[in-house]
């Protein structure tokens, strides 16, 4: 049994089902960016950073955009707090990455990687096609999507209550 109230999950689920909705909505950039505008704490850890050792004059690799974010996960049954960092590819701007550690039931300490690749350009959103949960560097599991589709725009009149004035208060 799932049932949600707005701020906080209440369930009987499986540790390892715990993790996939974790996964799949916690580490996506959606909430990410969702957090910014709540009483999430977040800031920029570094900009075009490389992702090698440092000693290589010539750095020819990846460079991404590093974020540090702490949060609550409110889909989690347990009430903890995560420190989370996203990694943002430079180029891009799409996340390529999420990782952060957790406390499993049986109290090892595992550091979570969730990956995020193949990303497709769906109308004017793109939207990754690959998502891989790693656990101390061994897949877990993966997310692979054959085909990417959006529903259509909805007109934002839709949404409206009949008798308010634009802009107005809905009653």
């Amino acid at each position: 049994m799932i049932s949600f109230d707005g701020s906080q999950l209440s369930s009987r689920l499986a540790e390892a089902d715990e993790d996939l909705l974790e996964t799949l909505l916690g580490d996506s950039p959606e909430l990410f960016f969702f957090s910014l505008g709540r009483t999430a704490a977040w800031r920029l850890i570094g900009q075009n950073a490389r992702l090698d050792d440092g000693r290589s004059p010539i750095y020819t690799g990846p460079r991404e955009d590093i974020f540090q974010h702490i949060d609550r996960p409110t889909f989690r049954s347990a009430s903890l707090i995560r420190q989370k960092h996203y990694y943002f590819d430079s180029k891009t701007r799409l996340l390529s990455r999420v990782r952060y550690r957790i406390r499993k039931l049986g109290g090892a300490e595992v550091l979570v990687e969730t990956r995020y690749s193949d990303w497709r350009r769906v109308g004017s959103q793109m939207l990754p096609a690959r998502i891989e949960r790693f656990e101390d560097a061994k897949v877990r599991f993966t997310f692979e999507a054959s085909e990417v589709r959006t529903s259509p725009a909805i007109v934002d009149t839709a949404f409206g209550t009949s008798g308010n004035a634009p802009g107005a208060p809905i009653q």
